[in-house]
């Protein structure tokens, strides 16, 4: 539906990464999530951008966790940082969910899906495109393989989607709809890569997103965060949005994300508005 994205340089085993796994998004992410898995308990998770299992796990990853000192996540990553592997979303529900809870995954890329088959407790599907599973599954076109679980998280009592797309914005009006729909479904959390800061054109396409998000979102409740994507003069914000019926009755969860948001958001401050030499 959308266009693909490369993940990769060349067509080499050996190429070089076009992503900074571990990066201020992915910690943001990381943070977020171990905050909603114990306040939620989802028994289905589904992850539909998900990514490679594992990354190598960078120095700068290692700095920007030293920096952030956020217990709950130092605690999450304790095992993969002993293994210098930065963990997938997937992968680290997996690692803070009981052994019951569902975990499946998609993604497009072959190479990054076959990764998972080695994982224990991850059901893996063929590589498919997620915004055509999610459009098939929400308009009930075709309910085998991967889209019979994502019928299963969308109709779970707690189901979690996880949607973290390379650059939504750029495909919002083709998507938004699929998304609304699930997410008067399921809970969903939806990563949203921002560069409106870069120019006007980009700003007001924004601002029309989020206008037209909160006018399809309804009555159904929402928590946003953002962050700077980094500490020097940053041109682009990561952001979450945690949507669904279920999202409403999470006060406490509320207050926590908002603080680890702003933690967040201090750390990446501190990292860069002063320095000596």
């Amino acid at each position: 539906m959308a266009g693909t994205w490369h993940w990769k340089e060349g067509k080499s085993d050996s190429r070089k990464l076009l992503y900074d796994p571990g990066n201020w998004g992915d910690l943001f992410k990381a943070a977020w999530l171990t905050r909603i898995l114990p306040a939620m308990n989802p028994d289905q998770v589904c992850d539909l951008f998900a990514g490679a299992a594992t990354y190598e796990l960078s120095s700068r990853t290692r700095s920007r966790m030293q920096i952030i000192a956020d217990d709950l996540l130092s605690q999450a990553m304790e095992s993969f940082v002993k293994d210098a592997v930065w963990p997938s979303a997937a992968t680290l529900c997996r690692s803070l969910l009981v052994p019951s809870a569902k975990v499946t995954v998609c993604d497009l890329d072959e190479e990054r899906q076959e990764s998972y088959r080695h994982q224990t407790g991850i059901a893996v599907y063929e590589p498919d495109d997620a915004w055509v599973v999610l459009s098939d599954v929400t308009k009930q076109h075709n309910t085998d393989g991967i889209r019979s679980a994502v019928c299963a998280c969308l109709s779970a009592e707690t189901g979690l989607l996880i949607l973290d797309p390379f650059d939504v914005l750029a495909v919002w009006r083709e998507v938004m709809p699929v998304i609304i729909s699930a997410a008067k479904k399921t809970t969903v959390l939806l990563y949203v890569y921002n560069r409106s800061a870069k120019n006007e054109e980009r700003l007001r396409d924004y601002r029309a997103f989020c206008s037209s998000m909160e006018k399809e979102l309804g009555g159904i409740s929402c928590m946003r965060g953002r962050i700077a994507a980094d500490g020097f003069l940053p041109k682009a914000h990561h952001e979450l949005w945690l949507m669904g019926d279920g999202v409403a009755k999470q006060t406490e969860l509320a207050a926590t994300l908002e603080a680890v948001t702003m933690k967040l958001e201090d750390a990446l401050r501190r990292a860069s508005c002063f320095s000596v030499r």
